[in-house]
């Protein structure tokens, strides 16, 4: 099962060959990996404690921290020239222009680790012609069902507007939660979010990614608007948990795993969790409808959880890039799936950790980021939801302070 990882952790490994083949110093080194907490321990370990079994004088330590703080700090590292050997980067086109500004990480085009990713995956990092990082784990996000309730009341996977609706007035009716979600957390809205705002994103792939660039507005997007009316429809019409803005997200999810709920937005990360409290639960992934024409592409949006790099201007680039095709070598990177259990990246080799829905999906993922950077115009989402909940702030309103939260975050 993943497990998020909450500590700062060595892992030792010694070395005078890499499993690529290419030889090296053999003095004692440390090569530092540093990420965020969401970056699966268990599995980052694994492959570790494989590299220190075939490389015998390197010394791994790896650093995790709190996801909010780790885009400042290793800035901060890679400006000073501090920066760990490899490192976790974000995807989102914002950060890509960061990390290529400063020239501070290594350019892996035509390393062994790209030829295993599945077609496409190549582009998820690249930036300018250069490949920053290799996609380790897939994210995708929609609606997750209740498979026995759904039977139970006689129900099919919803494949439009008009079914979904229809799904949420049984349940309903029945006495059960049309959709467990919770805003008390306040980031939980990207849950609604991320679900509806697919429809912007199936309009126009780039949308959000040129948005955080600044090269977009989303206050003339009628798609980005619709999915506040539309969680705001669904709201008023009672499918969420009694007092939303109150209920916690765990709680939420404890609703659906419990019998109470029928669908749960939510991402593939929460899955573990899931099937952690109850093995013999069973559930399945259904996309979120947007019309009334069924939906012919039911593949997940998804995103990538994080991309592994190397830092290009340290000491030991060439040694950190060599752990990274080893890492992504199919029987490590098996090994990694398995213990972070994980959507896979690659084409083969995976054997193990996809499970449930997650699985099923698998292959069929479609690269969409509904995700904003920076975390002003998040907020400013996250906030508006929850005014838009109450009544407080239409949705023309949410989206414009959207849009100037963007402008003034590009201008400091």
């Amino acid at each position: 099962m993943k497990k998020w990882g909450k500590r700062l952790f060595a892992v030792s490994a010694l070395a005078a060959m890499c499993a690529g083949g290419t030889a090296f110093a053999e003095e004692e080194i440390t090569l530092t990996y540093m990420g965020w907490l969401d970056n699966n321990e268990d599995g980052l370990r694994a492959v570790a404690d494989l590299y220190e079994e075939a490389n015998p004088n390197v010394k791994i330590e790896i650093e995790l921290l709190e996801s909010d703080q780790y885009d400042t700090v290793y800035m901060a590292r890679m400006a000073s020239g501090e920066a760990a050997d490899l490192m976790s980067i974000r995807y989102q086109e914002d950060n890509k222009k960061n990390y290529a500004s400063g020239d501070y990480v290594a350019d892996l085009t035509g390393q062994p680790a790209v030829g295993y990713l599945k077609e496409g995956l190549d582009q998820v990092s690249a930036y300018e012609g250069e490949i920053q990082g290799i996609p380790v784990a897939a994210d995708c996000w929609g609606l997750w069902y209740n498979a026995d309730m759904l039977e139970k009341l006689g129900l099919e996977v919803p494949t439009t507007i008009g079914e979904f609706r229809n799904c949420c007035e049984t349940a309903k009716e029945a006495g059960y939660v049309p959709i467990a979600n919770g805003l008390q957390d306040g980031w939980t809205a990207w849950m609604t979010l991320w679900t509806l705002w697919g429809k912007a994103g199936e309009a126009d792939p780039t949308l959000f990614d040129r948005f955080q660039i600044g090269e977009a507005t989303l206050s003339d997007v009628e798609e980005v608007r619709w999915a506040f009316d539309t969680a705001k429809e669904y709201y008023d019409a009672g499918y969420y948990p009694e007092n939303v803005l109150g209920t916690s997200q765990d709680s939420a999810v404890q609703l659906w795993y419990n019998q109470e709920a029928l669908f749960c937005p939510n991402g593939s990360f929460f899955l573990t969790e899931v099937e952690a409290a109850d093995p013999d639960f069973t559930y399945g992934f259904c996309k979120q409808p947007y019309n009334e024409e069924p939906q012919e592409d039911i593949c997940a949006q998804g995103g990538y959880t994080f991309s592994m790099a190397a830092y290009k201007q340290g000491e030991h680039v060439d040694q950190a890039i060599d752990f990274i095709n080893f890492f992504f070598t199919p029987e490590n990177y098996s090994v990694y799936v398995e213990k972070a259990a994980v959507i896979g990246t690659t084409v083969e080799g995976v054997t193990g950790g996809d499970s449930g829905a997650a699985k099923q999906i698998g292959e069929c993922i479609t690269p969409m980021n509904t995700n904003l950077h920076p975390g002003a115009a998040r907020d400013a989402a996250t906030d508006g939801l929850a005014a838009v909940f109450a009544g407080v702030k239409t949705s023309d309103e949410v989206v414009a302070e959207m849009d100037q939260m963007l402008q003034d975050s590009l201008t400091k």
